[in-house]
This record gives C-alpha cells, sequence and structure tokens, in this order.
C-alpha cells in the first residue's frame, strides 16, 4: 500500500485527524509527523525544549499540518497527564497515539549498571505505559482510534549484546499484544512497530544508554545504522501502511520478517545457531576476545 493511499484510509478511518507523537523533534518521530501533516492532520509533537518542539511545529505547518508543540519528559507520568489535558483542551479528544520516543545502548549483562538498567526501561517501556495510560481515555471519548508504539526487531530477537535495550523492546511488544485484545471492545487498533537499524540519529548524544557496551559495540552499531538502506521516512511510511491494514505487527525489512518467522517455527535451532555465532565471534556485537 502506497503512502497516499494508507493516509487517505486513515483520514477516512480518523475524520477528527489528531495525532500526537512522542519525541517528534528528530528521526523517526519527526518523519512520522511530517507524512501526517502531509494529509492535513493535526499533530501534537513532544520534545525535550520548547526550541526543539516549536521547530517541529514548523516543520508541520510548512508540510500542509496543524501543530501543537508540546514539551515534555517521557520518563515523568506527570507530564504525560499535563499534556493529556492540553491535547484535550486544545482538540478535545485524540485519534492517534504514537509512543516513538527512546534510547539506544548496547552491552553485555555484565557491563550494564543497575542505573543504566532503570534508565532504559524508564525511557523505552515505561513510557508507553505512561503514555497509553494517560491518553486512553481520551481515545476512548473519541469513539475508538489507534495506539502505535514505536518498538525494535531487536524485542523479537533479543539477541546478544544488548540486553537492556532488548527487554524494554520485549516489553513494548508484550504491552502491544496485551492491548491489542484489552481494546478492541472500545474500537482501538495497536500496532507495534519493530525495526532493524536504519539510518537516524538514534546513537547521537543523548539518545544512547550511559553503559553503551564496548567501543567495538558501539562502533559496529553506528556502522549498520550508517550503512542501512531504510531511513527514517522509509519506516515512517511502512508503519503508516501497517496502521492503515490494521495490522499488529509492522515489520518494514524483509530480513526481520525471515528472521522472526525462523525464532517462532524453529525457536531451539534458531537459538542456539545465534549461541554458536556468539561463541565462534561471528555475531555483530560478540566480545573482541584479547
Amino acid at each position: 500500500m502506497d503512502i497516499s493511499r494508507a493516509l487517505q484510509k486513515l483520514s477516512k478511518r480518523y475524520p477528527g485527524r489528531r495525532v500526537l507523537i512522542t519525541g517528534a523533534t528528530s528521526g523517526l518521530g519527526e518523519a512520522l509527523a511530517m507524512e501526517f501533516a502531509s494529509a492535513g492532520w493535526r499533530v501534537a509533537v513532544t520534545g525535550r525544549s520548547i526550541e526543539k518542539a516549536s521547530r517541529a511545529g514548523e516543520g508541520v505547518s510548512a508540510s500542509g499540518g496543524k501543530p501543537l508543540p508540546l514539551v515534555m519528559e517521557v520518563t515523568h507520568p506527570e507530564d504525560f497527564d499535563r499534556i493529556a489535558e492540553q491535547v484535550k483542551a486544545a482538540w478535545n479528544g485524540l485519534d492517534v497515539l504514537i509512543n516513538n520516543a527512546g534510547i539506544a545502548g548496547t552491552g553485555q549483562f555484565d557491563e550494564v549498571s543497575l542505573q543504566d538498567w532503570r534508565n532504559m526501561l524508564d525511557t523505552n517501556l515505561m513510557s508507553v505505559v505512561y503514555g497509553c495510560r494517560a491518553f486512553l481515555s481520551l481515545l476512548r471519548q473519541s469513539g475508538g482510534g489507534h495506539i502505535v508504539n514505536v518498538a525494535s526487531a531487536a524485542g523479537l530477537y533479543c539477541a546478544p549484546g544488548m540486553i537492556h535495550y532488548n527487554v524494554a523492546k520485549a516489553g513494548a511488544i508484550a504491552v502491544s499484544e496485551t492491548l491489542r485484545a484489552e481494546l478492541a471492545p472500545d474500537n482501538i487498533a495497536v500496532t507495534a512497530s519493530c525495526a532493524e537499524f536504519f539510518q537516524s540519529g538514534l546513537l547521537d548524544a543523548g539518545k544512547a544508554s550511559s553503559a553503551g557496551g564496548s567501543d567495538h559495540m558501539q562502533a559496529r552499531a553506528r556502522a549498520d545504522i550508517a550503512s542501512s538502506a531504510y531511513s527514517s521516512e522509509d519506516i515512517a511510511r511502512y508503519t503508516i501502511a501497517s496502521m492503515a491494514r490494521g495490522e499488529l505487527y509492522s515489520l518494514p525489512m524483509r530480513e526481520t520478517r525471515l528472521g522472526w518467522r525462523a525464532l517462532r517455527w524453529l525457536p531451539e535451532m534458531a537459538r542456539a545457531g545465534m549461541a554458536w555465532m556468539y561463541c565462534k565471534q561471528l555475531w555483530k556485537f560478540a566480545p573482541i576476545n584479547s
């Protein structure tokens, strides 16, 4: 499904055309905001500073949308409650919630501090919980809607070398899977976006866990992002198409779809193969033995 048709379908499904996107000042969040704006949606963009949020709002206006810049910190549940009230006052409802804000990180289990665990889980998992809790009543009052939780293929694979990131993203997928059934009576659809590395600023300063893993792991992650054939715009368009199709799992990359099927159909064999590659240092995030 092409992006124009997908946006037309969503605009017809949700004539209020109101979407809120966390972490919309760069990367995937910004790309999603511009796509919805191109179809004339009202787009609430959140960022950690008014300068960044306002700049994203200017982009929404230039793309044809109606912006609502909001400042928040996604690790603070009270911020979600506050902006939910702001959205209600401005729009009297919401149609689409996209929990996008997140950070990245690599590291083996014994490298990751408890503080880094807390930071990762607060930012990548609890922010999803906070967002869903804060906006659920608005979605219900609107007669239904759609929740998109930006997870990762890492949450499907749970591969070695990025354990706290895996756990947080697997949790976001579990939230999505559970809500898919629980919210069906309310006519609220749920999609989990699960991409692999794509061109973005995910490992820029402020968007990476302080643990970070070894220099080797960080370098490999940055190289994978830089060399990816997929841009933030590609992932945004695929995610929107998945929403229009009513899919729970949005898997934009062919390799992700193949790997996910292998893990579901042959889990013991797939996990044994992953462990063998890690032991032989064939896995991308395997430590380098001196």
